[in-house]
């Protein structure tokens, strides 16, 4: 489950990987505010259906 719901954090650091170079915190905000593709770090829509089913079918069964 959590590789799942962590993948598309990988993949928003995949596409910016001057974020994990970062030196201190105030760094890693305004590389954060001024990345590229942040809608990933979100998902996408489908994505949230998909987890909320998985984790509904692991709770209710």
């Amino acid at each position: 489950m959590v590789g799942i719901s962590s993948a598309s954090v990988f993949y928003f650091l995949y596409r910016n990987p001057e974020m994990l170079m970062a030196k201190n915190w105030d760094e890693f905000g305004e590389l954060a505010d001024n990345s590229r593709d942040q809608k990933y770090v979100w998902g996408f829509p489908a994505y949230h259906a998909v987890m909320l089913s998985a984790i509904l079918y692991i709770w209710l069964v």
